[in-house]
């Protein structure tokens, strides 16, 4: 009686391994697209992008930052005060609408995850979103350990505001430190939203209705990420000019090459981050639309005809919108530029 007890215990195991393997193996063939749309932006950005600049300034030590104290500044305090003040005013009004936006990007984001993958759990992805950047924000964002190009360049600017104005830089570090967190929160549920799109049907789920959804969702993804991310690289070149509000006219023109350099990378890094989502996303629904049409149909006029009536497909107008899209946070600043040029 024993012996037929261990015998069926052990037949069961040996029945169950290989029903967990296969059930591994199609967990990992839903998710694979989803972890590259979350894994490739922070590769291609951190790992490459924002490395090559890092790696062009790591022999500026942190000691040479400081002779930024020692600039000088503007002895026409009357300039000085309204073109600071307007420089103010110009980043609080940036600053409200990337926050307006990083909102709307994580409402965003809920709902497109929890047509993927349920309320209860897209619910849960984005409250442990917000503790982890809440946690970054109280934790790492601090003046005087800047550890990334951008941590040095907004010591940068603390430098030449307390130089200025001693004391008069703590609002504007918790400005900035406020929208770093907004930008955090709302980028990342942007990419949390793009691994949604990007993860893959079921094998049984050939629905048409399921597949136009999620078309709808990466179109309105990567319109409201290029958007977020053209915000975003609008609000660095306000803060940036600002600056200058303090400087003498000759140190402005110096500094104006800083400022547009810094504008460049942040509008370069939001088109990397968006391409890097878009094109997994974009993978991944492509294959399970040419998936379904195949189950429809093993015609491929068929399969194209069924894709046709119900509108899964990609034409060269939706191709061209996307490209715009991914390259609007690079054009931010020279279009910026250029209009300022205009109008004047």
């Amino acid at each position: 009686m024993v012996s037929s007890d261990k015998d069926s215990s052990s037949n069961h195991a040996s029945r169950s391994w290989p029903a967990f393997a296969m059930g591994a193996r199609h967990a990992l063939w839903r998710i694979w697209p989803a972890l590259i749309a979350m894994s490739l932006p922070l590769a291609v950005s951190f790992g490459v992008y924002a490395f090559s600049v890092d790696h062009l300034i790591k022999d500026i030590n942190d000691e040479s930052w400081t002779t930024l104290r020692n600039v000088a500044f503007n002895p026409d305090a009357a300039d000085q005060f309204m073109r600071d003040v307007g420089g103010r005013i110009q980043f609080g009004i940036a600053s409200g609408l990337m926050r307006i936006a990083a909102a709307a990007a994580t409402a965003l984001a809920i709902i497109v995850l929890a047509r993927r993958i349920g309320s209860s759990a897209a619910i849960s992805i984005a409250a442990v979103l917000v503790i982890v950047c809440t946690a970054f924000y109280f934790t790492a964002l601090t003046l005087e350990q800047p550890h990334a190009f951008a941590g040095k360049s907004r010591v940068a600017i603390g430098y030449i505001y307390e130089a200025a104005r001693p004391g008069g830089f703590k609002n504007i570090d918790q400005a900035i430190r406020l929208n770093i967190l907004a930008s955090l929160v709302g980028g990342i549920s942007l990419l949390a939203a793009f691994a949604a799109v990007a993860l893959r049907a079921r094998h049984d789920d050939n629905a048409a209705a399921d597949l136009q959804g999620r078309m709808r969702d990466l179109e309105r993804t990567t319109i409201f990420c290029a958007a977020f991310l053209v915000l975003l690289t609008a609000l660095n070149k306000t803060l940036v000019d600002w600056t200058q509000a303090v400087l003498d006219e000759h140190h402005q023109k110096a500094y104006a090459y800083l400022a547009g350099a810094i504008s460049t990378y942040w509008g370069t890094f939001g088109t990397l981050v968006l391409v890097s989502a878009l094109v997994p996303a974009f993978v991944g629904l492509r294959l399970d639309i040419d998936k379904s049409a195949r189950a429809w149909s093993e015609d491929q006029e068929e399969a194209n005809r069924w894709k046709k009536d119900h509108g899964l497909e990609f034409d060269m107008k939706s191709g061209i919108g996307a490209a715009i899209a991914a390259a609007a946070p690079m054009l931010t600043v020279p279009g910026i530029e250029l209009a300022s040029k205009l109008l004047h």
